[in-house]
């Protein structure tokens, strides 16, 4: 599994994160559902709780990580030192199936390789300027930070769409027409999405 950092959740309902970020994996290994692998950390930590989500009528948990160094996993002691954890599986919001061996390690942590992570980054700003809920758009600035920061990044690391030729055809091009909204609305991006071999439609 591999994971990516998103901004600090702003529902009232959850716990509070020192943090400031919260979590998401994605689980490669199939045969396991989001809840069912929730529970196994669950109850293979205790420093993993869940608690109920906002919707009362929701069939899910949300997941917490409890910061504190002393472990315990009551509510009480994590909602001030706590940080939310989404469980995603390939499929869900589009995320691609990447091959277990492009999937590298940092400080033994296995990560989201760099271009299919700016490209769903890409895919949540536009969602999120789409979205009804007022607290979705207001992420969208984060999402333009996040997007920025990234485009640096992986044109520092070489990262292109040849050198990423494993991502699904359908994922690359929901890409480029979400790529041609962003460079519109940022063009100072657009010479960060070229390098990237996105330039046909900028």
């Amino acid at each position: 599994m591999y994971v990516w950092r998103r901004k600090e959740s702003r529902n009232a309902r959850e716990p509070k994160l020192t943090h400031k970020q919260d979590i998401d994996i994605v689980v490669l290994t199939p045969g396991k559902t989001a809840e069912q692998l929730k529970d196994i950390l669950v109850r293979a930590d205790s420093r993993f709780y869940t608690i109920r989500p906002k919707d009362l009528y929701a069939t899910y948990r949300v997941l917490w990580f409890n910061l504190l160094t002393t472990g315990g996993s009551s509510y009480s002691l994590g909602r001030y030192h706590a940080c939310k954890v989404d469980i995603l599986l390939p499929g869900t919001m589009n995320i691609p199936s990447v091959p277990q061996n492009l999937v590298l390690s940092i400080r033994k942590l296995p990560l989201m390789p760099m271009m299919p992570l700016l490209l769903l980054k890409l895919q949540a700003w536009m969602d999120h300027g789409s979205a009804i809920k007022q607290h979705l758009r207001d992420k969208q600035p984060v999402d333009v930070l996040d997007i920025n920061q990234l485009l640096v990044l992986a044109v520092a690391r070489g990262v292109s769409l040849s050198t990423d030729a494993w991502m699904p055809e359908s994922f690359v091009e929901a890409a480029e027409s979400r790529v041609v909204i962003f460079g519109k609305q940022y063009p100072s991006s657009r010479q960060y999405w070229r390098k990237l071999g996105f330039g046909k439609k900028l």
